[in-house]
């Protein structure tokens, strides 16, 4: 991950996970349904608070599908 797309993606996310904002929230909702059941969810868990990460970027789950700037790596949302 390069400094600006941390900077630009997953900052932001961080953000939205301490401030909750309700329709930020929905999104992070439908998201993560489409990533629990993903083959690249990675179980290896390093943080109680970040919990699973994204096998494909490295990202913190609970954070990246919180960013409204990110994707998913694989286009799932």
């Amino acid at each position: 991950m390069t400094v600006d797309q941390l900077v630009n993606e997953i900052l932001p996310g961080y953000k939205n996970f301490v401030f909750r904002d309700p329709e930020v929230e929905k999104i992070a909702v439908d998201r993560l349904q489409k990533c629990v059941g993903c083959e690249h969810l990675n179980h290896i868990v390093k943080s109680k608070k970040w919990g699973k990460k994204c096998g494909v970027c490295g990202c913190p789950v609970l954070v990246k599908i919180r960013s409204t700037n990110s994707n998913c790596p694989k286009g799932k949302w």
